[in-house]
């Protein structure tokens, strides 16, 4: 089984986010991840491995109530040159959004056996994935049309969910309004 921990963005992030990632597609660029049933999201956590899911739901529930929701602005493009074959969009990384992600992980200690080392603490790299799968030459031109057609921006991030993306289909098995009582962070 495959879980992620996902924070969904803002309705018009989200919409922006996906007409990039079908553009890409239309262009041979990768699959189109969003009509798979993919949300434009930061990843805090993946598991690949079985976690107790009524634990993680209480724990992801948990650190919804403690976390103010997270103003971020999407600044920057990049790639991961791994077999995956990812373009993606990044926040500027801000202390508000590191410590969103170190009090997660500190809640989800129990879950660390299975988490997969890129989320870890230390190592994370927050981004938006937009396509999958490409290959080097691919990854070039998805990363020459982002750059033109991406736009940075600031964007809320008010949800967190708990997402099944294996197996197939992907599906959200809960989410959480981010609140703690106070204003975007």
């Amino acid at each position: 089984m495959g879980i992620a921990i996902e924070l969904f963005l803002e309705n018009r992030a989200e919409e922006e986010l996906r007409e990039i990632g079908s553009r890409l597609a239309a262009a041979g660029l990768g699959e189109d991840l969003f009509a798979q049933g993919t949300r434009p999201h930061l990843s805090l956590a993946v598991y690949d491995g079985e976690v107790d899911l009524d634990r993680l739901e209480s724990t992801l529930q948990a650190f919804a109530a403690e976390t103010p929701a997270l103003r971020v602005t999407m600044a920057s493009l990049g790639c991961f040159r791994t077999e995956e074959g990812v373009v993606y969009a990044a926040p500027d990384v801000t202390e508000a959004l590191v410590e969103a992600h170190g009090a997660y992980h500190a809640l989800a200690a129990e879950f660390a056996p299975v988490l997969r080392s890129y989320y870890r603490p230390g190592a994370w790299a927050p981004h938006c994935t937009l396509a999958m799968g490409l290959t080097a030459e691919q990854t070039d031109e998805a990363l020459v049309r982002l750059a033109e057609w991406y736009r940075p921006g600031e964007v809320q991030v008010e949800t967190a969910a708990i997402v099944r993306f294996r197996p197939h289909p992907i599906r959200t098995l809960a989410q959480f309004p981010m609140g703690g009582g106070g204003p975007p962070a």
